[in-house]
């Protein structure tokens, strides 16, 4: 599916779709988030903010930002923004997984 949009849509018109989608999409009243394990001796682990934070999860990855050499001006102020309690809170509040505190 080319979207989040679409993956949850799918997922809930049809009842033998499978759908993989970042943890602040998912609704759970409408969808199932599934354990899994990193491999066959491995604990299954569920997604969740702690172990998507604390890399248990096998399937979380990381988020990065590039830009084209030292940040300055608007866009060091973003990502100062971004890093701060007000940028990691909205992060949070959308049930995606915050930076770990510094």
């Amino acid at each position: 599916m080319p979207s989040s949009v679409g993956i949850t849509s799918e997922v809930r018109r049809n009842p033998n779709a499978i759908g993989y989608d970042g943890l602040g999409y998912v609704d759970p009243q409408h969808e199932k988030m599934i354990a899994v394990a990193a491999d066959a001796k491995s604990s299954y682990i569920a997604p969740s903010v702690a172990s998507g934070a604390d890399g248990s999860y096998p399937i979380a990855r990381g988020l990065y930002m590039y830009t084209a050499g030292e940040p300055g001006g608007p866009i060091a102020s973003y990502l100062a923004w971004i890093h701060g309690s007000q940028g990691q809170k909205i992060v949070a509040d959308l049930g995606f997984v915050p930076l770990p505190k510094r």
